[in-house]
């Protein structure tokens, strides 16, 4: 039979549950922009499948586990979601269950369970605007019942979804999800996540990441899950890169119920060019009776040819999915990745995004995210600028304040852990919507030659409640470029939009700007690169450094991408 490919907005290096990582195009609180820019619909979009996970055991209080894939293509939400259990399936006031749909970063309330008789409701906002997104990928969520001791054969549950219009009539979807009977064998075979790219040797049956820089034999690997209760063996898995002819392989170990396994294909993908692409993985297991869930989701990745800073320079201005792909975003503890906003970036179309916030469903902390360049190419002894913008959002609640700050690292390697720190954390000013981004830089002079990585870590702080936020974080970054300064160390650029005075100098020297509008840094560095010192200007024409303490010698000050020498005596 042919797969069902599950259209997820979700851009990624995995295809892991949402819940336990942000994997969406757009995130919680970048939809809320977009959908402030909206004014109407003709269309309503809103779709939404359901699916059970759990087979029911007569006579039992027990967790069924459900599935939820909502989607949209027009910005409508969901206000009401609502299951119909069928007589002899009682849903539970207590219990184990879960509250999976939260609300959007607009002050609408969360969607908490409410037990009513054979029905679980989730209400979120109104008809005019809802609660519930419909665009954070796959949902997986908990209701406790209590099953007749007669019931038996599988059993129909009702749902009934009603969006919120937006600015038209809702949607409204009516549908119905089937609850496996134990007691009669039945097969589910799930592909749960894809992966490339990855070391699977550590034998924690996790797939970990390497680098994305001039790949060829890629390996592929996803793991099956048997959601049925009877064991599964023997079956074709396949998968397909950039919708061409499948890979085909068969599965020779047995999978019992409620197991699962990562499988690895012995094929591999032998070409990849310089490009972005896409991977999806399925099963074909014969009397499957969901086939909804045999294909994972499509994830996408980037191969990247590593830039030779000695010949040119790297950008990113995530100006296409190339652009977007390549970069690699990751975090350390608990967080999430950054997110891809269209409706907030320096250039267009798109701009990284990064939100920690408790409306958000992030309990309060601080939160590191992480992105990452392409690979490229450097030599000891030279200098290098690594510069991008940064921007934090103000929030039109003016009873939470905004926060965020950035820092730079470097490293041979994608490991976040093992990158070293080249520019600290420093904090971002708030700025409106429309209003300015902050140019951030600095210069590494590299102590090896080879290929590496420059990272952007975006940091930010949320506290207070999902109904009265207090402190939340909003991190943005875009035009991200690395470039070689002239010559082995720092040189003096031919052009310079500042002027040193008095120069030479063994006592005060005051910098002055040409461009008194100008909001940056300016470092006082030594030949070698390392910076000695380093100011914001906040629309300020001059900047005094008292050099006194300094050695005799040539140094440098660098204001944007150029450099002037100064003489100390």
């Amino acid at each position: 039979m042919k797969k069902t490919l599950l259209t997820l907005s979700a851009f990624a290096l995995f295809g892991l549950n949402s819940n336990a990582q942000k994997l969406n195009f757009q995130t919680r609180g970048q939809n809320s922009e977009l959908i402030q820019k909206k004014t109407s619909s003709v269309e309503k979009q809103v779709t939404a499948t359901l699916v059970c996970n759990t087979a029911f055991v007569a006579g039992s209080t027990m967790d069924l586990n459900f599935t939820f894939t909502p989607s949209t293509t027009d910005g409508e939400y969901i206000a009401n979601f609502v299951m119909t259990f069928p007589t002899g399936i009682i849903p539970n006031v207590s219990g184990t269950n879960t509250n999976p749909f939260m609300a959007v970063n607009l002050g609408q309330p969360a969607a908490p369970l409410t037990i009513s008789g054979q029905n679980a409701s989730w209400i979120s906002g109104n008809s005019t605007f809802g609660g519930i997104e419909t665009d954070a990928g796959t949902v997986d969520f908990t209701v406790n019942v209590t099953i007749g001791g007669s019931v038996s054969g599988d059993q129909t549950a009702a749902f009934d979804i009603l969006g919120d219009g937006y600015s038209g009539l809702p949607t409204s979807i009516q549908g119905s999800v089937n609850i496996a009977d134990n007691n009669v064998p039945f097969v589910d075979a799930k592909v749960v996540a894809t992966g490339v790219n990855a070391n699977h040797d550590r034998n924690d049956g996790k797939i970990h990441p390497t680098s994305n820089c001039e790949l060829s034999n890629l390996p592929v690997a996803c793991r099956i899950a048997n959601l049925g209760n009877t064991p599964i063996s023997n079956f074709p898995v396949s998968y397909q890169f950039n919708g061409g002819t499948a890979v085909t392989e068969t599965v020779t170990s047995t999978i019992n119920a409620g197991d699962s396994l990562w499988y690895y294909f012995t094929t591999q993908i032998a070409t990849i060019t310089q490009d972005a692409h896409a991977l999806r993985s399925y099963v074909t297991v014969q009397s499957d009776i969901n086939f909804a869930n045999d294909t994972s989701v499509v994830i996408n990745f980037a191969n990247s040819i590593s830039t030779d800073l000695s010949a040119g320079a790297y950008t990113n201005s995530l100006s296409n999915l190339y652009d977007v792909f390549s970069l690699r975003r990751g975090w350390l503890g608990a967080g999430s990745q950054f997110g891809i906003s269209t409706s907030s970036f320096k250039s267009a179309p798109w701009g990284l995004f990064f939100s920690p916030s408790v409306v958000g469903g992030a309990p309060a902390g601080t939160y590191t995210s992480y992105v990452l360049t392409a690979c490229v190419d450097v030599v000891a002894g030279d200098s290098y600028v690594v510069k991008y913008f940064r921007k934090a959002n103000t929030s039109s609640n003016t009873a939470v304040t905004v926060n965020g700050q950035t820092a730079i690292l470097t490293g041979e390697t994608t490991v976040l852990a093992a990158l070293d720190t080249i520019r600290a954390f420093t904090a971002i000013t708030p700025n409106i919507g429309t209003g300015a981004w902050e140019l951030d830089s600095t210069i590494y002079v590299a102590t090896t030659s080879g290929t590496r990585y420059f990272a952007i870590a975006g940091r930010a702080e949320t506290t207070g409640t999902t109904q009265a936020p207090l402190l939340v974080g909003n991190v943005r970054i875009d035009d991200i470029e690395v470039y070689k300064l002239s010559g082995v160390g720092l040189e003096e650029n031919t052009t310079s939009n500042f002027s040193i005075f008095p120069n030479p100098s063994n006592d005060i020297v005051t910098v002055t700007l040409s461009d008194e509008l100008y909001n940056g840094t300016i470092r006082l560095m030594s030949t070698e690169g390392k910076v000695i010192e380093s100011r914001e200007f906040t629309n300020s024409a001059a900047q005094t450094f008292d050099v006194k303490s300094l050695n005799s010698g040539v140094y440098f000050f660098q204001v944007g991408n150029t450099t002037q020498k100064v003489i100390i005596q």
